[in-house]
């Protein structure tokens, strides 16, 4: 592929990613995507620069840069935290604080809902509004 001059900088990347978009290339975008360097891509960037040094300079650029965000929690992780803001953390079960999957299991076994309790609540609270 020859170098070109382009008119615009949106037009040089806009043919910087049909030339990435093309099969030669999974390596780069994976190093794009993934935000870190691969050694994979090294080839790849050889090929689309012309320059072994430059691939191997570019994914040792790549490595030493700072995660640009968190990774996401684990859908474990995520409902772990989900059951202790519901009552994993503590509940006054008729006097008896439970945590943890006990309180879950207790409130489970008395049927109860923090959003049937919302509800409940805001129902008792507008009957002590004046009207």
């Amino acid at each position: 592929m020859p170098v070109r001059v382009y008119r615009d900088a949106e037009a040089g990347i806009a043919a910087t990613v049909e030339t990435l978009s093309l099969d030669y290339y999974p390596n780069i975008r994976r190093c794009f995507a993934d935000e870190t360097g691969y050694n994979e891509a090294i080839p790849e960037f050889a090929t689309y620069v012309g320059s072994d040094a430059y691939g191997k300079d570019l994914v040792a650029f790549m490595r030493g840069l700072p995660p640009s965000r968190p990774a996401p929690p684990s859908l474990e992780e995520r409902v772990a935290r989900l059951e202790r803001i519901v009552g994993g953390n503590g509940i006054d079960a008729e006097g008896q604080r439970l945590v943890d999957e006990a309180a879950l299991a207790w409130l489970d076994a008395e049927g109860m809902s923090l959003f049937l309790g919302l509800a409940h609540t805001q129902i008792a609270l507008a009957r002590l509004q004046p009207r």
